[in-house]
């Protein structure tokens, strides 16, 4: 697996790139129904719990974002800064700098689970705009986490799949991304 970077848009490379489909993430209802059939008593999903209350991947990461062609992992264009943030609960919030030259997107809000060892999964939906505020659509991004063996940093990478505001595919059909982060202090 390569390193990957969380995928974020902002820039037409960046939406060309960040069109990652990841399989194997279930959809939050279905995480959900797998959370009330294991007995959870009120019906929240715990994606966060591994073996322990408190997972090692909960807190704010600060985070080098790179689109990356996705048949080849070449980086497309410089890193930008992101953060995001793993809650307790499960879910995940993201916001970045990437430059919004050719498009500008909403903050991401996902979900993520523990997978096993120190592997995670997360999935986020972002809004995009074009530079004038018309909405274009959104993008729904999936990763694959490695988190280092001290818990004070990790590797990411997916992509993301974009779509028009009824909900069909739109170009960039399919855009990739990797991500390294540490904790933020």
């Amino acid at each position: 697996m390569r390193k990957t970077t969380q995928v974020l848009a902002g820039s037409s490379a960046f939406a060309m790139l960040m069109a990652m489909a990841l399989t194997g993430l279930p959809a939050h209802g279905e995480a959900q129904a797998n959370g009330q059939a294991n007995g959870q008593a009120n019906g929240q999903v715990q994606h966060g719990q591994g073996n322990s209350a408190k997972d090692r991947i909960e807190g704010v990461w600060d985070a080098k974002v790179v689109i990356t062609d996705c048949s080849s992992g070449n980086a497309l264009g410089l890193p930008f800064d992101a953060l995001g943030v793993f809650e307790r609960d499960g879910s995940f919030h993201d916001t970045n700098a990437n430059n919004p030259t050719l498009m500008v997107r909403s903050d991401a809000f996902g979900y993520w689970k523990h997978v096993r060892g120190n592997k995670y999964r997360f999935a986020f939906k972002i809004f995009n705009f074009d530079v004038a505020g018309a909405y274009l659509g959104y993008q729904v991004g999936r990763h694959e986490l490695i988190l280092a063996k001290n818990g004070k940093s990790h590797t990411s990478e997916g992509g993301a799949e974009f779509f028009n505001p009824d909900g069909t595919p739109r170009p960039p059909v399919r855009g990739c991304s990797e991500t390294t982060a540490t904790r933020f202090k």
